[in-house]
């Protein structure tokens, strides 16, 4: 591992979000915009404190690829955010359907589907693999449920290469910001990199 190979997992990674942003842009009534986007080898609890360092209540929608070897991706973001997320993502006619029961929930798991299959994809395309990806899970509870709902698929005493991506969201005023995450086995991560 290396600056060269991590500035090369950030821009593989970058570059699929950005043009999914772009795409939420145009379709949605919120901005939508990549904020920064860095790699480092960490644990995943590390990683899930980015968004909440004080380890307050979060939110997340995780998606699996049991690839091999596997790996796992997460949008995390404060749980005080989602009516406000949900609504960057929405129009105005489809926001009074708020009242329907679990909608903002609904909405962000929509939001997680689309963002992460598009930082998956772009892992996998340039790996030259195809995996199918596991349906968008919600968890929420803080960082501690967030941890564990990732440490049902991956060993969360093993170190990994992380990717994280800062998302900032921002509608009528207001701005959330969300982290993006892939977490990669050291050998999967080495495969992205060039020989």
């Amino acid at each position: 591992m290396n600056a060269k190979s991590d500035g090369i997992l950030s821009a593989i990674a970058a570059s699929g979000l950005e043009k999914c942003l772009l795409k939420m842009n145009r379709a949605s009534s919120g901005k939508w915009e990549l904020a920064g986007a860095r790699v480092f080898t960490g644990r995943i609890p590390e990683a899930i404190k980015l968004r909440n360092p004080e380890g307050g209540p979060s939110s997340a929608v995780q998606i699996n690829v049991d690839n091999s070897p596997r790996f796992a991706a997460a949008l995390v973001f404060g749980s005080g955010d989602i009516n406000h997320i949900s609504r960057c993502f929405v129009n105005d006619d489809l926001s009074r359907a708020s009242g329907i029961e679990r909608f903002e929930e609904v909405m962000l798991v929509e939001i997680g589907n689309i963002l992460l299959n598009a930082l998956i994809n772009s892992l996998l395309n340039s790996l030259k693999r195809s995996a199918v990806p596991s349906v968008p899970m919600h968890v929420s509870g803080g960082t501690e449920a967030i941890t564990d709902g990732l440490g049902a698929f991956m060993d969360l005493n093993l170190n990994y290469r992380i990717i994280a991506l800062a998302v900032n969201i921002r509608r009528d005023g207001h701005s959330s910001r969300a982290e993006i995450l892939a977490i990669l086995p050291e050998e999967l991560a080495a495969d992205l990199e060039p020989a």
